[in-house]
Formats: structure tokens, C-alpha cells, sequence
């Protein structure tokens, strides 16, 4: 019963006899040393030793086993309590499936909480297996089943506060499978039940930061910001420090829907900070793509595809498989600025097939963007011209304004037809007047700007430069800056300007951009 491995300690305290040594078993080969462990010769012998056991020696057996894992091994504490029938075997499953998430180990765990919830368990047992459950199987990407778990959690207590987290977890949940009105409902229920607990401010700053969040796929960057400031501020007045790191990464993606880039920057840095000094190993992993976002908008290629790396390396093995689809998606986004394409087509490929795991829909299709522009751009445009129109077609109006833009950026680079670039402008312009996502506005400029300086028309350029420094709201981050540095150097034919740029462009590694502004030299 204690495997077909053992150590001679824990034997002998299951058979309460501390001078046995296995003499006789070693003798008649049917145990043997393994280094410091024995093992039987053969499985049939262990299995032969078990069914030969009468059902009350077998419990126990199993009951003194439990007796010995109990502070060595939490999941055969679990199991040896379940073989011997004991009552507080659930409550033994979940404290092993805590153990297991606490690690990452998210498939363990939930199997040790499908058994637990097996045992019929009733009470605060049951609710808090079930509602780690819902954690467990959203940290898998299994977003619907968690937000179920969840609402199962919500239905098997009466204690407001447990309510308030189950409704909480659904909600967050189902943001991932943009469900929005159904979750912001169950965001009101949380709130309602936090209003009326003082115990609950952590639990008031997660309402917020989760609403934010709701708010930011809207593209509601009043309410988005205005939600995570709330975050921030009651998550530090609580003292949780891991929910104001969320809450500074929530006030990071309001800035980029507004073209706050350099504040963006800055809350990065600061978030990042807060996860080394208080050891937030699963929040840093969890948003490493935001500074890989700032990398690449600072023109530091090759420090962005670090934390792109990171992302995609570790975000799903802290529970957190969504982001490792926008940090593939940010990895193509760079290496495709970089021309280093067959890189920048692996990158977008992972990021597509992780979002159809776990159902990321929107960065899903900024990967297919990508795809096309890694694969077809440059070797057959013309078939990334008919790609990329084909899919800004399919998308839907709120698909248009959050994802269009990396397909109008493709297209302008990929056409020749300069009517299809203007057409390309108008859509461009008709998304910027609705509440639409900034970063990837920036990403469309940069490429508008890139694609009309080829095509040698500088009107379009400037006017896009222009756009460009309106879209950011303070310090131009230098990625823009070097284009709109170039838009008005190729419109006023000053080479020296020019050559400086060429210079700056080539040592940050964005050798297509390079390109383009060294054939602006030679006609200058």
C-alpha cells in the first residue's frame, strides 16, 4: 500500500515495529534495495500482498499511512485518508490541491479536487473545493468550466463574503471569453456583498480591477482608468500587494487605449518593481508582455523579445495561458519591425494556436495579422493584400476597432494600388473617431507612415506623423518618433536628417524601416 517503492521508515511506522528490517522479505526475493529505497521484484507480488488483505486491515494499513505522510507528502496524506475511508479525506484533497497550485501544478490539482468533490463533501468543504476548482481550471484556460465551478462554489454557501469571491471568479472568467454583460452582472452581485462587508476591501479592489478590465474591451477608456485607480487605491489601503501589482497593470492598459505610452512605460516599471521587492513571481510572469510592449515601442528590439520570451515561457505555467497568446502575439509584432520573419511567423503561429485553446479570440486574429505579413509580404503581396482584406471583412465592428488595425496596417504595406491605401486611411480615420485601442493605432501609423514614405508620398506621411503626435498624449515614445522624424525629413528632402535616421534605425535592429529611409537618401 505505500507503492511499489517504499522507505524502511515509513514501513515500519505503518506496522508499528521500529526494529523490522525486511530480512526475511530480501531473502525470499520479494523485496530489494534500490539505493536507499526497497522495491518488489515484480508488481503481481505487491498487487497479490494488497488483495490478500482483509478490508479492515487494508483501512488500517491505509489510516497509519496517512498518519505518517501527513507534513511529508499532501497528496499521499490525501489518498491514504480516502483509501481508509476517513472522513476528513476531502478536506486532505484540498490542502494537496492548494499545495499543487501554489507550485503551478494546475492538472494535478485538479484532479485532486475532482476526487475531493467525489466524496460528497458538504459544508465550507465542498465551497472552498469548488471554488478552487474555478481557479484551477481557469488558470488552465478553461474559462467557461472555471466560471461553472465558480457559480457551483456560489450556490453551496450562505456566507456573504464566500458568495462575494465565487461571484468574483466567474466574473473574472468569463472576461477572458468576452461574456461582458453577463460578468459585469456578476460583478454587481460581488459588489453588492462586499458593500455590506468592512472585512472586504481586497475583495472591493479585485471588483474594480475585474470591472476595468471589462471596460478595457469596451474600449472605454474613461471608465477603465477610472475603475483600476479605484483598484490601486483600496488594494493598498488593504495592504495586498499582489492586487495592487494587477491594479498597476490594469492602469497600464487604460493608457494604452488613450496614447499615454510614456506614463504607460512608467506604471510598467513600476509594476515590475512591486513583483521583485514582494516576490510576485505568477503577477510578473502574468504581464511580462506589457514591458516587452514598452521595449518594443522604445526601439529595443532585442530586450522586447526577452520579455515576449518570457511571456510566452512562463505565463502559462503560472496560470495565466491568455497572456502568453498576447505575448507571442507582441513577440510577432516585433520580430515582423525587426524583418526577422521566419521568427516573426513561429511567434505568430504559437500565439494562434494558444488562443484557440483557450479561447483569446481578439489577439488571436492580430497573430493571423501578423501571420500573413511574416509569410506573404514580402514574397507575394499580392496574395497578403487579398489575405489581409479578406480578414479585416470578416471582423465585426467591435473586432474592427480593437484588432483592424494590425489588417490596415498589412494591407497599406502590402498594396501597390495607392486607391487602396487611401481606402485603407478612411477606415483608419472612421475607427479613431469611435473609442478604439491606441497601442494598436500606433502600431497602424508607424506602418501608414512606413508605406506611404515607400510609395514616395509624403503628403499622406506627414499627415500620419501628424495623427501620430496627437495620439500620444506626452512624451513621444521613440519608435514613433523615428517615424515621424523620417515622414518630415523625406517631406523637406533633408538628407542630412535623413542619414541620422537611417543610422538610428539600422542600430536599433528595424531593418525594413532602414530600408525604406535608405532609398529616400538616394533620391534625395
Amino acid at each position: 500500500m505505500l507503492g511499489k517503492s517504499f522507505d524502511l521508515e515509513a514501513l515500519r511506522f505503518v506496522i508499528d515495529s521500529q526494529d523490522y528490517d525486511c530480512a526475511h522479505l530480501i531473502a525470499q526475493r520479494f523485496v530489494r534495495y534500490e539505493g536507499a529505497r526497497l522495491a518488489f521484484y515484480h508488481a503481481l507480488v505487491q498487487e497479490g500482498v494488497l488483495a490478500s488483505l482483509l478490508r479492515r486491515d487494508r483501512r488500517a494499513l491505509h489510516s497509519a499511512a496517512a498518519r505518517w505522510f501527513a507534513g511529508r507528502d499532501a497528496i499521499l496524506h490525501a489518498r491514504h485518508l480516502d483509501f481508509s475511508e476517513d472522513p476528513d479525506a476531502a478536506r486532505a484533497y484540498l490542502e494537496a490541491a492548494r499545495v499543487e497550485v501554489s507550485s503551478y501544478r494546475f492538472t494535478t490539482a485538479e484532479d485532486l479536487l475532482t476526487r475531493g468533490l467525489a466524496l460528497g463533501p458538504r459544508g465550507e468543504a465542498a465551497f472552498a473545493l469548488q471554488l478552487l476548482k474555478g481557479e484551477v481550471l481557469t488558470a488552465l484556460g478553461r474559462n467557461d468550466d472555471g466560471a461553472g465551478a465558480y457559480r457551483a462554489a456560489a450556490e453551496l454557501s450562505e456566507d456573504p463574503a464566500a458568495r462575494c469571491r465565487a461571484w468574483l471568479g466567474a466574473a473574472y472568467a468569463l472576461r477572458i471569453v468576452e461574456k461582458h454583460d453577463e460578468g459585469l452582472e456578476l460583478l454587481n452581485r460581488a459588489q453588492t456583498l462586499a458593500a455590506g462587508n468592512d472585512g472586504l476591501e481586497s475583495e472591493r479592489a479585485q471588483i474594480h480591477f475585474v470591472r476595468g478590465t471589462f471596460h478595457f474591451h469596451r474600449m472605454d477608456s474613461t471608465q477603465c482608468e477610472s475603475d483600476q485607480r479605484m483598484a490601486h487605491e483600496l488594494a493598498k489601503k488593504s495592504g495586498n500587494r499582489e492586487m495592487e501589482a494587477w491594479a498597476l497593470t490594469g492602469l497600464v492598459r487604460s493608457t494604452y487605449l488613450t496614447g499615454q505610452f510614456a506614463r504607460a512605460a512608467t506604471l510598467t516599471r513600476e509594476y515590475l518593481d512591486l513583483c521583485k521587492r514582494y516576490d510576485l513571481e505568477h503577477v510578473k510572469y502574468a504581464q511580462i508582455h506589457m514591458m516587452g510592449f514598452t521595449l518594443h515601442l522604445e526601439a529595443r528590439i532585442d530586450e522586447a523579445m526577452e520579455c515576449f520570451r518570457a511571456s510566452r515561457e512562463h505565463a502559462p505555467r503560472v496560470g495565466a495561458p491568455r497572456q502568453a497568446v498576447i505575448g507571442a502575439m507582441g513577440g510577432a509584432a516585433a520580430l515582423v519591425d525587426a524583418g526577422r520573419l521566419p521568427e516573426a511567423a513561429e511567434f505568430a503561429r504559437a500565439a494562434i494556436d494558444l488562443s484557440q485553446r483557450v479561447g483569446e479570440r481578439l489577439f488571436g486574429l492580430c497573430a493571423r495579422a501578423l501571420l500573413i505579413r511574416a509569410e506573404d509580404l514580402e514574397s507575394q503581396p499580392e496574395l497578403a493584400e487579398r489575405e489581409l482584406r479578406s480578414g479585416w471583412d470578416r471582423l465585426d465592428d467591435a473586432s474592427h476597432r480593437f484588432v483592424g488595425w494590425w489588417f490596415l496596417g498589412g494591407l497599406m504595406l502590402a498594396t501597390d494600388d495607392a486607391s487602396c491605401r487611401r481606402w485603407a486611411a478612411e477606415q483608419a480615420s472612421t475607427m479613431a473617431s469611435a473609442h478604439t485601442y491606441g497601442l494598436g493605432r500606433l502600431y497602424f501609423l508607424n506602418d501608414a507612415i512606413a508605406a506611404s514614405l515607400r510609395a514616395g508620398e509624403t503628403s499622406p506621411a506627414v499627415d500620419f506623423a501628424d495623427q501620430l503626435e496627437a495620439l500620444h498624449q506626452g512624451e513621444m515614445m521613440p519608435l514613433a518618433a523615428l517615424h515621424v522624424r523620417a515622414a518630415r525629413a523625406a517631406a523637406s528632402s533633408d538628407k542630412p536628417a535623413l542619414v541620422a535616421i537611417h543610422e538610428d534605425a539600422h542600430r536599433a535592429g528595424l531593418l525594413p524601416f532602414a530600408a525604406i529611409v535608405e532609398a529616400l537618401i538616394e533620391k534625395a
